[in-house]
């Protein structure tokens, strides 16, 4: 999404980048249906390595024919922070593949809330944003109704013998996305929600391509990551194509600009809450995948109780929001200017931005 594309005024822009978030994350959570379907027997760090190296060249050239002549380039003094970013977004993916490897497909959904708790943690620390009740609470409400959730869910079937490091590992997944948000943050004030991506997956696909070959030339690795793989780990079959397609474009262009540019205009908190949409956007896929198929419906789970926690997920989420709210509302009523409208501006001396408003 090009950044001059939108031009109203700063309400609808929030209200857009809202919604922009929560497209992004409905599009992860369907994401993991078609990735039950149809990425079974691929080395998932290969698919990795496909899905960044496709997505980085595919968004830079994006840039070049939709964003202004110059727009992709990078400044110096920016080159660390874009690094950073990438390093994020290949420890976002790696650790999320160990954790499902270790813990299960489902323990590694229900986890992806932790964000929240994370990154508001690390802005607050950073003093990128205020920590009210209100936001607190609602992503306590939130992630209770996650953990609830796995619970409950983890109930119906054996836990696996690794859960401990799987959950370990992804933990390590939930820090890496919220750094990943904040890395980008700053970035995203000065350049294309575009630029920042595509080079964000520049650095993931150099360090996950070194992973691979790693994994691939030791058998007791490529054993561990993928027994179905049959020593071969960089076979891709041709029932793969689809998964690896809808991944690359829907999964990695098009939801993470959405999602970044929403991090422009939100709080990191109320970006990352919106992680709680993607197993209840994994569950309605899934009960239409259903509906629709022959048994044994590619092994995808339908409704349960344990789904009933989506009300309490919603109620949480529900709260950020009304908090969101309210910081516009107030802000308005202080007569901070239009600029404040996106809600309380936290003003950041860096040292290579000189003064940066990052705005809620």
């Amino acid at each position: 999404m090009s950044d001059s594309i939108i031009s109203t005024s700063p309400k609808r822009n929030r209200c857009l980048a809202h919604g922009a978030v929560c497209m992004g994350n409905v599009l992860f959570g369907a994401g993991n249906v078609v990735a039950q379907i149809g990425l079974g027997g691929i080395n998932p760090i290969v698919f990795a390595f496909i899905r960044e190296g496709f997505s980085g060249p595919l968004l830079f050239f994006a840039g070049l024919l939709l964003l202004p002549r110059g727009s992709m380039r990078v400044g110096r003094e920016d080159v660390c922070r874009m690094i950073a970013a990438g390093l994020s977004v290949f420890g976002m993916n790696f650790f999320y593949i160990m954790g499902v490897k270790l813990a299960g497909s489902s323990t590694a959904a229900i986890w992806q809330p932790a964000q929240p708790i994370i990154a508001t943690c690390l802005a607050v620390m950073l003093r990128l944003e205020h920590a009210t009740c209100l936001k607190v609470l609602g992503i306590v409400v939130a992630c209770t109704g996650c953990v609830v959730y796995s619970v409950l869910d983890a109930d119906d079937g054996g836990a696996p013998s690794t859960a401990l490091e799987g959950n370990a590992a992804l933990l390590l997944q939930g820090f890496s996305g919220s750094c990943f948000y904040i890395a980008q943050k700053p970035l995203l004030k000065k350049y294309a929600t575009i630029c920042v991506l595509a080079y964000s997956y520049f650095t993931a696909t150099a360090v996950m391509g070194v992973i691979a070959v790693a994994v691939n030339n030791t058998p007791a690795l490529l054993d561990f990551i993928c027994k179905d793989c049959e020593g071969d780990g960089w076979r891709v079959t041709s029932d793969a194509i689809f998964g690896i397609a809808y991944w690359v474009v829907i999964g990695s262009m098009i939801s993470y600009t959405l999602i970044a540019w929403g991090n422009k205009h939100i709080d990191i908190s109320c970006v990352t809450v919106y992680a709680v949409v993607q197993p209840v956007a994994t569950t309605a896929v899934a009960i239409m995948v259903i509906a629709m198929t022959a048994a044994p419906h590619y092994g995808l789970r339908g409704f349960a109780m344990s789904d009933l926690c989506a009300l309490v997920i919603f109620a949480g989420l529900g709260l950020v929001l009304q908090d969101s709210y309210a910081a516009v509302k107030l802000s308005l009523l202080e007569g901070e200017g239009p600029a404040s409208v996106l809600a309380s501006s936290v003003v950041v001396t860096d040292p290579n931005y000189a003064t940066l408003s990052f705005c809620a």
